[in-house]
């Protein structure tokens, strides 16, 4: 079936791609389809020195949405970066195009299209507020967040609720106390099983003390009853070993999945925070 509208979009569009005179009507049709594929398709190449600066932006719009549509997100910052503040869609395409950017990591980009934003209302200038003070979020400076979140209109009706997980996010972050691998390491060397506990993993800390210390004790009767040489006691020796420095490797690396797992968490839960206001506004 896509094949079949693709087709169809080729041939009723193909004269008038070749004379730079796009269908817009028809683009924006099939992006209210779904049909985001096609539209990069017949997008693609585009120079359009005959089309209108409305026209033109309209075109860089399109094709920037349906990039943004297929999680094409550094295209399509750069497609919708490129309308001008003329146009009706550039609101949306300049802090759609910094979301972009921020959902990429790309964090001077971002304050780059913002700070070079032609506000228009009240409403641009609340999301972009909100954007940059996310993005000072992310980053983890907290003062810098505060300082720019005192600039969002938090009572703004497509902001509410997500301003206020905002702010929790960032006290949550604040209280975040983050764990060392080092000490991990050292508590799991002089206890087996210490340091997982420190990276909040009890029963994995329970289970790397009990394994650890019963090969130790075995390890420790073969020693007594058989002699060092026996091949028992140096079986059992190395099982301890192997198991020992796991222990504590595995410990280290526990501390730093965990926070990275906070990390992950937190990026995921502010980028969802930025992202909704904008599609409440600009649906």
């Amino acid at each position: 079936m896509r094949r079949l509208i693709l087709c169809i979009a080729l041939i009723a569009g193909a004269s008038r791609l070749d004379a730079q005179e796009k269908d817009l009507d028809f683009l924006f049709y099939l992006a209210s389809k779904g049909y985001h594929e096609e539209v990069v398709h017949l997008c693609q190449g585009d120079t359009a020195p005959l089309l209108g600066s409305g026209a033109l932006d309209s075109l860089r719009y399109i094709h920037g949405w349906s990039l943004y549509s297929l999680k094409r997100l550094g295209a399509s910052a750069t497609r919708l970066s490129q309308v001008s503040p003329s146009s009706h869609y550039y609101p949306k395409a300049r802090l759609f195009a910094a979301y972009n950017e921020v959902y990429l990591g790309e964090y001077s980009q971002a304050r780059s299209l913002l700070s070079d934003m032609v506000h228009r209302d009240s409403v641009s200038v609340n999301l972009g507020n909100f954007l940059r003070a996310g993005m000072f979020l992310l980053e983890g400076g907290l003062g810098d967040f505060e300082r720019e979140f005192i600039k969002v209109d938090t009572s703004f009706y497509g902001i509410q609720r997500e301003a206020a997980r905002m702010k929790q996010h960032a006290l949550e972050m604040q209280a975040h106390r983050q764990r060392s691998p080092f000490v991990a390491g050292m508590m799991s060397a002089v206890v087996p099983g210490a340091g997982k506990v420190y990276a909040r993993k009890p029963l994995q800390g329970l289970s790397a003390f009990i394994t650890v210390a019963g090969l130790g004790m075995v390890t420790l009767e073969n020693y007594r009853k058989l002699g060092p040489e026996n091949i028992k006691t140096l079986a059992f020796g190395a099982a301890f070993s192997v198991f020992y420095i796991a222990n504590i490797y595995g410990a280290v690396f526990s501390v730093r999945m965990a926070e990275q797992e906070f990390q992950d968490e937190y990026r995921n839960k502010i980028l969802f925070d930025l992202h909704i206001p904008l599609r409440t506004v600009y649906n």
